[in-house]
């Protein structure tokens, strides 16, 4: 055991371990608070939790760090439902229909996300509030806030623990973000499929009715939007492809940009992803099984939301190239807004072209990956989808 391994058992021997009533039970003592607000996360959160200690080979510095990822989520949750039960107001919140960026991991989804973000009439939830969403943030202390800081320090931790996480999806305290880290509240999230080797769950993530996380997730997008003036939300997350039925079903008027990609590039980018997060948590990578696993995670996702994708309005569902993306990325945006029929106005076009010029003239240190790394072969990719 090296020593920064013996470090992290120690602590784990004196927190405990993975245990749930343990954890709940140290969050409700931690903020004074035991009503969970009828949240649907505990069948899910036993079931993740079993799946991990028995399945996932945890390292102790990936017990370590989902212990404290556990119980920030669950302090969070009892925060919560005592604001919303404190000012019930909050979810009278109206919203009007957010746009939704969905696709395949590792499609272009975050770069189109965060052009989008760049709309001064549109509202990105920015990763600080996603991970302390209680109490709702106000615009007036929007910039100041406290949590930011904290976030900050956060994000410093994940760059420690994996470097070269930031070269393949950096997280800052203050860039827009997925929303699914308001679906990790209720341990419901596609992305437990790649970070983790918990086929339990995966099984029972695939037959989950996921139609109250959504509802969940429209709560909270009034909680965010109490006391704010924007035209929309803009939100994106890869879970939103698999539960693509639910998400219309929530908002049956939102309109819905799919990203698509080069199997061959993406396929493989998604598995050095699912490595460099693995090793966070666990010592023990078979990268072949990564391999197969994430083509798994692909077809169950893209199959999904081609059954869903047939019963959406006419138009309501724009598919888009990540090769247009990426050469031509203010044109993009412009055809999706004429398509969508949105307001596109000079202050976003300077926005946007700023932005791109910028992400044009850095030099990026190469996000470098191969099929055949994680066992997967060219004629495979050639018959895969996108």
């Amino acid at each position: 055991m090296t020593l920064r391994e013996s470090f992290f058992y120690c602590i784990n021997r004196h927190r405990g371990g993975l245990d749930a009533k343990r954890l709940m039970d140290d969050a409700m003592a931690s903020t004074g608070l035991s009503d969970w607000g009828g949240a649907p996360f505990e069948e899910p959160f036993y079931i993740l939790l079993e799946s991990l200690e028995r399945e996932a080979k945890l390292s102790h510095q990936g017990r370590f760090t989902l212990s404290h990822h556990f119980s920030r989520l669950l302090r969070n949750l009892l925060l919560l439902a005592e604001e919303w039960k404190r000012n019930p107001a909050i979810q009278q919140t109206e919203i009007t229909p957010p746009l939704f960026v969905i696709g395949l991991p590792r499609t272009g989804t975050t770069y189109l996300h965060t052009l989008l973000s760049l709309d001064p009439e549109n509202r990105a939830l920015r990763y600080w509030e996603l991970l302390f969403p209680s109490p709702a943030p106000k615009p007036m202390t929007y910039a100041n806030d406290p949590r930011i800081r904290k976030a900050r320090y956060f994000t410093k931790g994940i760059d420690v623990l994996a470097p070269k996480l930031a070269r393949i999806h950096p997280l800052r305290a203050e860039s827009a973000e997925e929303c699914c880290f308001i679906f990790d509240h209720l341990f419901l999230d596609s992305i437990h499929h790649p970070v983790f080797d918990v086929p339990q769950y995966i099984a029972y993530y695939l037959k989950h009715d996921p139609a109250p996380s959504y509802r969940f997730h429209h709560a909270m997008l009034k909680h965010y939007a109490r006391g704010w003036e924007f035209e929309r939300f803009v939100l994106k997350a890869p879970r939103h492809l698999f539960c693509l039925e639910a998400l219309l079903n929530e908002y049956p008027e939102a309109p819905v940009i799919w990203t698509h990609r080069d199997a061959a590039q993406a396929a493989p980018s998604l598995c050095s992803l699912s490595e460099t997060a693995r090793r966070i948590v666990s010592d023990e990578i078979d990268l072949h099984r990564i391999g197969r696993l994430c083509m798994e995670h692909r077809r169950h996702e893209f199959e999904a939301g081609m059954k869903a994708k047939s019963g959406a309005g006419n138009g309501q569902i724009l598919d888009v190239e990540y090769d247009d993306l990426i050469h031509a990325p203010v044109e993009l945006v412009q055809w999706i807004y004429q398509h969508f029929g949105l307001n596109y106005t000079d202050a976003f076009d300077m926005r946007l072209r700023e932005h791109a010029g910028a992400e044009s003239r850095k030099r990026r240190v190469k996000h470098e990956y191969s099929m055949e790394r994680y066992g997967l072969e060219a004629k495979q990719m050639d018959r895969e989808i996108r």
